[in-house]
């Protein structure tokens, strides 16, 4: 029995290392398949973005300012200031052979809005505007009034309508964030910074309403400096998913001549859309 119970226990522990062993092997069998799926996802991303299907191809700035009375009285002794920069972002989607599901546009939406100032004060707020609004003072006032603050106009995500057919433009709101399905429109947004300063217009003073008036306030374009960053998100339609970030500092160095209008160089792979997965 004491030969028996030996062998017993021989037999126990080479089932017990086999176990250990087919455990083990199986683990490293899981991680091996789960990095050739890997490697294989990494293989169909290069190969879907090594042509681009939609590239940011332009990027126009349009900066300036606005004071505004908003006292019953209207007697410009106490004007609020705002610095704005309308943004225009044009988007290839490389239409030279025609128009297709894979570069046309079933949805289109920002996300992951960051405003970050180098002064820290004031309030930011990014959000869309009609192209035909670019550069306007006025607009700038009736969106403010309509939104009674510019606290309730900051949005974390900003959803588009896409517009595929004449029926569809006719019926548009452009007031609305708006986006031609063909990316034959840019997307426009008008950033706005509520400065923790007023200004009073004294009797017989002339006062331009743009960025001259920010140097007349003693507004330093350092307090002004601000860089933006965003994600495009767009899905075509055969339901593939693409994004590009957009990351940059506003160019303000001139605001005080009254309006500075930049185009931002867009070339570098940055600019690219990165194809993505399929979303729910």
């Amino acid at each position: 029995m004491k030969n028996w119970s030996k062998e017993n226990k021989k037999v126990i522990v080479l089932l017990s290392i086999m176990i250990v062993l087919i455990i083990i092997y199986l683990n490293i069998l899981h991680a091996q398949i789960e990095k050739d799926r890997y490697v294989s996802k990494l293989e169909q991303i290069v190969a879907k973005n090594e042509k681009p299907t939609f590239q940011i191809s332009q990027i126009y700035l349009c900066s300036s300012a606005n004071a505004i009375d908003g006292t019953e009285s209207q007697t410009l002794e106490n004007l609020d200031l705002y610095q704005y920069t309308d943004i225009a972002i044009y988007i290839n989607n490389n239409d030279e052979e025609g128009l297709t599901n894979k570069n046309t546009i079933k949805k289109l939406y920002i996300d992951n809005i960051q405003i970050q100032t180098s002064s820290g004060e004031g309030t930011q707020a990014l959000v869309y505007t009609n192209l035909l609004n670019i550069g306007s003072r006025d607009k700038l006032k009736a969106m403010l009034a309509s939104s009674n603050s510019l606290s309730n106009m900051q949005n974390n995500q900003i959803d588009f309508n896409i517009i595929n057919t004449n029926t569809e433009n006719n019926q548009a709101n452009y007031e609305n964030p708006t986006f031609y399905g063909d990316c034959s429109n840019p997307i426009t947004l008008k950033y706005i910074n509520k400065l923790n300063k007023t200004y009073s217009v004294g009797e017989g003073d002339s006062t331009m309403f743009d960025g001259t008036i920010l140097q007349k306030a003693g507004v330093s374009v350092d307090e002004l400096n601000c860089k933006v960053k965003f994600k495009i998100n767009i899905i075509n339609n055969e339901d593939d998913y693409y994004s590009a970030w957009v990351n940059f500092q506003i160019p303000l160095s001139d605001i005080y001549e009254g309006t500075s209008i930049k185009r931002k160089t867009t070339a570098g792979i940055q600019y690219n859309f990165i194809w993505g997965t399929v979303l729910p």
